[in-house]
């Protein structure tokens, strides 16, 4: 994609031959504030991803994959393939499987450009232990207490810009376990806050 897609999502199942992504399958601009949850399958070959199958020279920010994502080679559970581009305050707890360059957020990472920075996944059966399946960068594996007691929304938070406002938080307290959420895309977000159920940071972290 050529242009910038935000508060974007999808919740259902996507395959594809290659450069397969939950919202984007190749992306040259921005993706912000997006997310899936619904199953993402390479059929033949790379750049696999749980948001983005292939980010070229373009950014990545505040998204998040719940869904399994499987592939060949080049799988992410947020970025396929990410070359000179950020990834950046990113989360991934769905599965990952492949061949090789498998990662929990990223499965390829390269470029002189490119930074993976701020971001976290669901270290489980079915996930790769690195975050970056191949390259470098900042993704750090976290159990189910950090993501469902709201560790990881306070962290993704807390990196935010003063500019950007509340981006992410988490509600807390009810009969289900949640995950860290998008305020943009999450329309029960006003009364909550203003019930004090919904959590933009963590306690005891």
């Amino acid at each position: 994609i050529g242009g910038s897609v935000k508060n974007s999502y999808n919740t259902g199942a996507v395959s594809g031959g290659e450069e397969v992504g939950g919202v984007v399958g190749y992306n040259i601009d921005s993706v912000t504030n997006c997310y899936n949850t619904g199953t993402v399958t390479g059929s033949s070959d790379n750049n696999v991803g749980g948001v983005v199958g292939y980010n070229y020279i373009g950014s990545v920010t505040n998204c998040y994959n719940t869904g399994e994502v499987s592939g060949n080679s080049k799988v992410g559970g947020v970025v396929g393939n990410n070359e000179d581009g950020p990834v950046t305050n990113c989360y991934n707890t769905g599965s990952v499987s492949g061949g090789s360059s498998k990662g929990g957020v990223v499965g390829a990472n390269s470029g002189s450009n490119t930074t993976v920075t701020g971001c976290y996944f669901l270290q489980q059966n079915g996930v790769p232990a690195q975050g970056i399946g191949e390259g470098s960068g900042d993704a750090t594996a976290k159990d189910n207490t950090a993501f469902h007691s709201g560790e990881v929304a306070y962290l993704l938070q807390s990196k935010q810009t003063d500019e950007s406002g509340l981006v992410w938080g988490q509600t807390l307290g009810g009969e289900e376990d949640s995950l860290p959420t998008l305020v943009a895309l999450n329309p029960a977000v006003v009364n909550e806050l203003l019930q004090g159920l919904f959590c933009p940071v963590a306690v005891n972290v």
